[in-house]
């Protein structure tokens, strides 16, 4: 509960202020003495957005430079809007700013806190904070006070928004105050951005908060973020945040403000936060019964949460894993259920059902949406239909338990059925062999990486460090940079597969191809061969669809996606599949002989209007249109893999998904004995980038 005790606190932290704190503004801003409301009323949420203490923002100019940089660098940082509330048509955000400055901000403005389609910066050029918009809306510029001291130096900022009746002021969207004086808006070219602002009167503060530059395109501004609160269902008047950051925790000596009435509001957003009660999980439960389930079931999920304060409660149901219902898109993340319930209590159920077998993560948040977020887990255990004996194990979180490069025998949804003993005596496997193997091959995947780390707060931030390890392995190609991150981490992301097939060509003229599971004998694109067998010059939809439900040809290439990003990777299970193309004998294509399989796919896709992640041509090669690869990428700009198979083998479909993504060969030292122990670890080899090309240099132990 709110006590008594956390009242007296605001009252005497109002009583420490001067008198101008709820009394006059600056003489040259015309407005009446009733829009000072009292400070701090009770039932004000106060959140504060950085826990942990003081943020030091740094612009990230570093490029692809070696330079030296730490943890204690923030690029950006970005506060979930889960927890704040909605509405959002009467707050404040108090942005305490230590030493501003205009180093290594190229001239750019400095952004200093990012809301729904509108950016707070800091112009050093021309002396000014701007609002822009971040969709092309304008931009609404605010000088800085004539008696503000030369940068670098410290600002108190106070963004408002009040849409209640009695303040007049307020209503054009928004209003900033500086240093205790507000600050006039030339906003001769930000009109369509504050009638953008006027009329969003939900996400402006449940959308999220960033904090710096929320990408790459931008840079962070040079300062030290102090404090940073949002006061919501109350205003502070501008007269009362006059600048004064000294006796703020975390404010670090010297600082070039005196004391001011900051530190006394700061305790009473304190003491307003301490006194609330944090709601309570009452109870996550699976039904109809606990336990695990079977492809295909239905699940119901539910949960109920209280807040002693009586406080609206938002709650989310997370499945990690499982594609929202109905997406189609080139990615469509994970299915979530979201309610908010008034009166101090609220429950959520969810019913879904899980088209592939795995270890999944359900994940419960629920918060008073004052700042708290309360976090639980479940985890639970999908098996293939037929598997009522449980007999699969769980779990594993490599991809790798195919015995070989063209698959085996496995359904990605049945436990051994009898069709399965069809395609085992076609690899020389007995049906007693294939009925007492070892059930590794069945072991269940843990989908459960999928789920990232529970957060302690819902603060995230993005260090120079984060962004700049060196190595193979560095987020600067891998994810962490925002301007690849679309490209690199995401879940069930829409992969497409476009088979291509020749039929007037002869076995001679392609690659003719053969499979164990034989699907060539009922291609219709099947060809005999001197040896009395058949083979095809096309890869087929219907063959496509037959591997990957039959041979494990599509889950372990996402399983290996899975595993390789540490779950910041997956895929769609719906795979878009095209009908096969048939290319013509005349090879009307540019950029030969790479064009005759890159070509037709993309203009397929294009006739399609298909969206998608990447695509992946399967295509047999064509002995007159031989490139020097068996399988290539255009790189992350081409989003593809060209593999001349109709099985795309395990390693030719990750290796040139890592290419898509961005990953190089890496160089790698080949023995040159390297199938017999060597006396030497270290002899006689060749430096080889990424094991099969060999460089010019070779290395004599």
């Amino acid at each position: 509960m709110r006590t008594a005790a956390a009242l007296a606190v605001l009252l005497l932290a109002a009583a420490a202020l001067p008198c101008s704190w709820a009394a006059t503004t600056p003489a040259s801003t015309a407005i009446s003495s009733d829009t000072e409301q009292p400070i701090l009323p009770v039932g004000t949420a106060a959140i504060n957005l950085i826990p942990d203490g003081p943020i030091t923002l740094s612009p990230n100019d570093f490029g692809k430079e070696s330079q030296q940089c730490s943890s204690q660098q923030t690029i950006r940082g970005a506060y979930d809007g889960f927890t704040l509330p909605e509405p959002s048509d009467t707050f404040s955000i108090l942005v305490g700013i230590q030493r501003a400055s205009c180093q290594g901000t190229g001239g750019q403005p400095g952004v200093l806190l990012g809301l729904p389609d509108a950016d707070l910066s800091l112009d050093c050029n021309k002396r000014a904070v701007t609002l822009s918009s971040s969709s092309g809306l304008g931009t609404i510029r605010y000088a800085l006070p004539s008696s503000l001291p030369a940068l670098p130096t410290d600002l108190t900022l106070v963004l408002t928004r009040d849409q209640r009746s009695y303040c007049s002021l307020c209503q054009p969207a928004l209003t900033l105050c500086i240093n205790g004086q507000y600050a006039t808006p030339d906003a001769s070219a930000g009109g369509p951005l504050l009638a953008a602002l006027k009329a969003n009167n939900q996400t402006l503060l449940s959308g999220g908060l960033a904090i710096g530059a929320r990408s790459d395109a931008q840079r962070s501004a040079n300062a030290t973020i102090s404090h940073l609160w949002v006061a919501a269902g109350a205003t502070l008047p501008c007269s009362a945040v006059t600048t004064g950051l000294a006796g703020l925790p975390g404010v670090a000596a010297p600082t070039t403000s005196p004391p001011g009435a900051v530190p006394v509001l700061v305790q009473g957003l304190q003491a307003l936060q301490a006194a609330n009660s944090l709601p309570v999980v009452e109870s996550f439960t699976q039904g109809p019964e606990e336990g695990d389930v079977f492809v295909g079931d239905a699940v119901q999920f539910a949960a109920a949460a209280s807040d002693a304060d009586g406080d609206d409660i938002r709650l989310s149901l997370t499945f990690f894993g499982l594609v929202p219902k109905g997406c189609s898109s080139s990615e469509c993340g994970d299915y979530k259920e979201q309610a908010t319930m008034a009166g101090g209590s609220g429950n959520i159920t969810a019913l879904v059902s899980y088209p592939r077998p795995g270890r999944y993560i359900v994940r419960l948040q629920v918060s008073d949406m004052r700042g708290s977020l309360i976090t639980q887990d479940r985890s639970i255990l999908v098996r293939k239909q037929g598997d009522t004996a449980r007999l699969a194990p769980c779990c594993r979180t490599g991809s790798y338990v195919v015995a070989q490069q063209l698959g085996r025998p496995l359904h990605e949804t049945q436990f051994r059925p009898a069709m399965l003993d069809t395609l085992a005596a076609q690899l020389g496997w007995d049906k007693e062999y294939m009925q007492a193997e070892d059930l590794e091959a069945e072991r269940l995947f843990d989908f459960g990486i999928l789920a990232p780390p529970v957060a302690p707060s819902p603060l995230t931030t993005v260090t120079c460090q984060d962004t700049r390890l060196a190595g193979a392995g560095s987020p600067v190609v891998y994810g962490s940079t925002v301007a690849i991150k679309p490209e690199t981490q995401g879940h069930a992301k829409k992969l497409a597969i476009v088979p291509q097939a020749f039929p007037w060509a002869k076995d001679t003229q392609v690659a003719c191809q053969r499979h164990w599971s034989r699907w060539q004998e009922t291609s219709p694109y099947q060809v005999a061969t001197s040896n009395g067998d058949v083979c095809s010059v096309g890869c087929t939809k219907a063959a496509t669809e037959q591997l990957m439900r039959t041979t494990g040809m599509f889950s372990q290439y996402n399983e290996a996606l899975i595993a390789a990003s540490y779950g910041q990777l997956s895929l769609n299970p719906e795979v878009l599949v095209l009908p096969e193309l048939v290319i013509g004998q005349d090879l009307n294509y540019t950029d030969l002989p790479y064009g005759v399989y890159e070509q037709p796919a993309l203009q397929a896709l294009a006739d399609r209007n298909a969206d998608f992640w990447r695509y992946m041509v399967l295509s047999p090669l064509l002995t007159s249109q031989v490139p020097p690869f068996r399988a290539w990428s255009g790189g992350m700009a081409a989003k593809n893999a060209i593999i001349t198979q109709c099985y795309p083998t395990a390693y030719y479909s990750v290796h040139e998904t890592g290419h898509s993504l961005g990953f190089r060969h890496a160089n790698m030292y080949r023995l040159a004995n390297a199938t017999q122990p060597g006396s030497d670890p270290l002899g006689p080899g060749q430096l080889t980038t990424s094991g099969y090309r060999q460089a010019s240099q070779t290395l004599q132990g």
